[in-house]
């Protein structure tokens, strides 16, 4: 059972979530599993509010996304929009 509150539904409050301790294991699966299948998301939707899971794959996204734009930037905090619009 997830210790993050199920009050995340909002954009600000799952990103904050993705903060605490007890999203580790939830990032740490959805970087290790690559593009994400429906399978994996239904049943990370079953572990973490949707919200959190949406927001862990945006980050994970962006962090992919990231390396090409700034090498060495495996723990980037930022959405996909985000890193577009960033300039180094």
């Amino acid at each position: 059972m997830s210790l993050i509150p199920d009050d995340t539904s909002d954009a600000l409050g799952a990103w904050q979530a993705l903060t605490s301790p007890e999203a580790g294991p939830l990032l740490e699966r959805v970087t290790a599993s690559g593009p994400p299948s429906p399978a994996l998301i239904k049943q990370l939707r079953r572990e973490w509010p949707a919200a959190v899971v949406a927001a862990a794959l945006e980050l994970s996204l962006a962090r992919g996304r990231s390396e090409s734009k700034f090498p060495g930037t495996t723990d980037l905090w930022s959405d996909v929009a985000g890193l577009e619009q960033a300039s180094s």
